[in-house]
Order: structure tokens, then sequence, then C-alpha cells
């Protein structure tokens, strides 16, 4: 069910969504007008963050989330999987809150200058933002739930650079058998200019032996 969602396709599908809700929550969402005689009815806007407090917050966190389902281990990747679905579901609601209620949105987001009660504000207006803020945070859970199937199968950021280890654990075999490690010979060159030889010569002198003895 969930074979057509590989890695490569959940990099741009779970990115994008989540990074869609936080870019969309910085928009005007809710546009009005207080009644108040202070103010002398002044225009009010909104933005998605100050209509739903706490709205790019979560999109943060689904995108971190997101990007740690790319590059994580398996158990962590189902951590953040789960995480990065209920981040999503957080930003849904909230954006939901505000689609029902844009006025008490208005109300809520004018800041400590428009203080006030409800009816000292005009009945707010939804700009076109909120909605594909809505179909984003909509993707973004749909697609977190399903990268916890569908991760089971991804291998690690850093699994194509790791050495592969032979079964026992038994090191890999060097240039001079099993077992050896493949930098001794730095330590045989070493070894021998602390001799005196040259560790580069191929064919090293033969030491003189020893005349026999009678």
């Amino acid at each position: 069910m969930t074979a057509w969602f590989t890695k490569r396709r959940a990099a741009v599908l779970l990115l994008v969504p989540s990074l869609a809700v936080v870019v969309l929550g910085t928009r005007p969402w809710v546009t009005g007008r207080t009644s108040d005689v202070v103010l002398s009815g002044r225009g009010l806007t909104v933005t998605g963050d100050q209509a739903a407090p706490g709205l790019v917050a979560l999109g943060l966190v689904a995108l971190a989330a997101g990007v740690a389902v790319l590059t994580t281990g398996r158990r962590l990747r189902q951590v953040s999987s789960a995480l990065l679905t209920l981040a999503a579901l957080g930003a849904l609601a909230l954006t939901v809150g505000v689609l029902r209620d844009p006025s008490a949105a208005l109300s809520a987001g004018s800041g400590p200058g428009a203080v006030g009660a409800a009816s000292a504000f005009t009945p707010g207006t939804l700009t076109p933002w909120p909605w594909p803020a809505l179909i984003a945070a909509v993707l973004t859970a749909v697609l977190g739930a399903l990268s916890v199937p569908a991760g089971r199968g991804w291998e690690g950021l850093s699994s194509r650079f790791e050495r592969p280890t032979p079964a026992g654990g038994a090191a890999p075999a060097g240039p001079d058998g099993p077992g050896v490690a493949r930098d001794a010979p730095a330590s045989s060159a070493w070894d021998a200019l602390s001799d005196g030889r040259d560790p580069t010569d191929d064919n090293p002198p033969t030491p003189p032996t020893a005349p026999p003895t009678t």
C-alpha cells in the first residue's frame, strides 16, 4: 500500500507542505475594523500566527520532524513520524478554528492595542490564505501517518557511507591478510625510518651476514 511512498518522494512530499504551513502562517488571514471610539474604527489585519497562536511553531516542529524522518535510523524515524503527524494535526485544528470563527480570531489576534469586548470589532473577513494552509496541514498529517509504515524500509542518511562489516564482526581483510589493519604499511614505514632505512626503496640492501665461525 505504501510502496509508492519512497524516500525520494517523501523528501518532497513531507517537507514542502510543512514549509507551506510556516510560510502561510505569516500571511494575513483575517481583516476587519474596530468600532471602538478611542481607536476611531481603524482597520485591523491579523496574520495566521496571530489569529491562531502557535501555528508557525507547529509548522516548524513538523518541518524539523520531516528532516529527522529522512535522515535518522529506523527507531528515531518512527518517533519523528509520529511527532510530525501530531504537529500537523495541531496546525490543522488551529486553522479550522480560525475558519469557523474569524471574528474571534480577529479579536484574539489584534494585540494589546485593540483590547476590548468582541462587540468592539466588526465581523472578521477571511482572506484566501487560510485555505491553502488548511490543505497543507491536511497533507502533512496524512503523509506523516503514511511515513510510519513506509519508513521501516528506508535507509538512513549515513548508511551508504558506512563500510559493510563481514558476518561475525571480523575485521575486513587488509593487504597482508585477514585481520591485518590497512594502516600496517604506515607503521612499517615509521619503523623503517627509525632504523635508518628508506621506506620507499622496493629493493632494500641485504644486511651483511656474519662470517661463519670455525
